[in-house]
């Protein structure tokens, strides 16, 4: 037997603050019988927000021959 899950809501998932969901599912036939079972839906990540970075172009000099030098460019980028 299979069976389709589906859950109506725009976004009412995310796996930031829930990951994973455990169900009991309770299955009826015509003739009274019934069964259980449990269902576990993970819940992926995607990247519904796309990062924001603080300035539009970096830019830095360095000499070919430095073999240490302190950190040339900061890039910052929010979500």
């Amino acid at each position: 037997m299979t069976g389709v899950v589906r859950l109506f809501c725009d976004s009412c998932l995310n796996s930031e603050s829930q990951a994973v969901y455990h169900m009991n599912l309770l299955a009826t036939d015509g003739g009274g019988l019934t069964d259980t079972a449990q269902l576990v839906i993970t819940v992926l990540d995607v990247n519904d927000n796309a990062p924001v970075f603080t300035n539009d172009l970096y830019t830095a000099q360095l000499r070919e021959t430095e073999t240490s030098f302190v950190s040339p460019v900061t890039v910052q980028v929010f979500y």
